[in-house]
């Protein structure tokens, strides 16, 4: 997820005009900056809230990013998304991606993969470069569109052109796995730099082979228990299709809770399947 986002100089007065309600918007805009800079969230909190009930799609971002992450008020999953969905309404394509995730990982809003493949897609199409990755993750394990390798290669190589790492190293990774089979699609842009990145590997160094169902039920249920390393290894299993079933969402919801255990390796794990925030 994208962190809290700012205005500089007089860009809001140039998408705003030049009436007094925008100078005055900047300058509320402006003051709740500088209280978020000096951690007085409750503060900035309570100068964006009025502009994001005016349909000022850059504070209700940073308002949604709020309740998401507890500063300045409680958090709050649902109003969160729902602060989301209005800037992505206004055409926020960051906006866009958070609503997606809401949707991918049923936190905040109703589970629905098909509609966060939706969302992705969208930005995606208008070169956010976080989206295209996160769609290429949908074509390759089937979340919310039918899996498909060719689409999936196609928005990898959107996001590796786009400078997204993990885009890069699983392109790097696919290259060695076929080496003599090129891309169908002439289209394809050149990815920068992925040459130079190290080949995607499971950070776990778990096998490769998916569990039985019958040890993956063991593994989920010391991760029910709190065992931190269960949840890292159902947590890759899972983001990974190295399980019983791809799911996604469950396993970014174990990988952040191994991460808050403190295991040493949740975070890389969260990084790669594109939800590491």
């Amino acid at each position: 997820m994208r962190p809290l986002r700012f205005i500089f100089s007089l860009a809001l007065l140039l998408i705003s005009g030049t009436s007094a309600w925008a100078q005055s918007a900047q300058a509320a805009f402006e003051r709740g900056e500088a209280a978020y800079q000096r951690k007085d969230y409750a503060n900035a909190l309570a100068l964006w809230l009025p502009l994001a009930q005016q349909r000022h799609s850059l504070a209700q971002y940073n308002i949604a990013y709020m309740y998401q992450k507890g500063l300045g008020t409680p958090p709050d999953a649902a109003k969160a998304c729902a602060w989301f969905s209005q800037a992505a309404a206004l055409g926020d394509t960051a906006a866009v991606v958070a609503l997606g995730h809401c949707y991918a990982t049923g936190q905040g809003a109703p589970q629905d993969l098909t509609q966060a493949a939706n969302l992705y897609q969208l930005a995606a199409t208008v070169g956010d470069a976080q989206a295209q990755y996160l769609y290429a993750q949908a074509w390759e394990r089937g979340l919310g569109v039918p899996r498909n390798n060719e689409q999936a290669l196609q928005w990898y190589y959107q996001a590796a052109s786009n400078g997204v790492a993990p885009a890069q190293q699983w392109l790097k990774a696919w290259a060695a796995k076929n080496s003599t089979q090129a891309p169908t699609s002439a289209a394809m842009p050149t990815p920068r730099s992925a040459a130079s990145t190290s080949s995607r590997t499971v950070p776990s160094s778990l096998p490769e082979e998916p569990l039985p169902d019958s040890a993956m039920a063991k593994l989920l249920a010391a991760a029910a228990q709190g065992d931190r390393q269960a949840q890292y290894e159902a947590g890759v299993r899972l983001s990974q299709g190295r399980g019983s079933a791809i799911d996604l969402p469950q396993g970014v919801r174990l990988l952040r809770a191994a991460r808050r255990a403190g295991h040493p390796k949740a975070q890389e794990a969260l990084d790669q399947t594109g939800f590491g925030e």
